[in-house]
C-alpha cells in the first residue's frame, strides 16, 4: 500500500498516470476531487490536510502504508502552504 500526498496537482497526476498497480494506491487529497481523474485511474482517495497532524495520524492508522510519496507544494513560489517546522 502506498499513500500519495499532493496527488491532485500536476506532478501527482503525472505520477498516477505511470502506475501499473493502482489498486495498491491511496491518493490523499486536501479537498475532494472535482473531476473523475482518480476513478478513471482506479485510485482510491481519502481527504486529509497534509499539515494537520491529527488527520495524518488517522490516515496512517487506517491505511498502514508501506511507502509514502509526497508531491505537496505551496500555492505559489513562496510556498504559502509549506510547513517550515522541523
Amino acid at each position: 500500500m502506498q499513500l500519495i500526498f499532493g496527488a491532485n496537482g500536476p506532478s501527482g497526476r503525472a505520477f498516477i498516470r505511470t502506475l501499473t498497480h493502482p489498486a495498491d494506491t491511496v491518493a490523499v487529497l486536501r479537498r475532494p476531487s472535482e473531476d473523475s481523474f482518480f476513478s478513471e485511474h482506479r485510485i482510491q482517495t481519502t481527504t486529509a490536510d497534509a499539515l494537520d497532524a491529527d488527520a495524518l495520524d488517522k490516515v496512517f492508522a487506517q491505511y498502514r502504508p508501506d511507502s509514502v510519496i509526497s508531491f505537496v507544494g505551496g500555492k505559489n513560489e513562496q510556498g504559502i502552504r509549506s510547513d517550515a517546522l522541523g
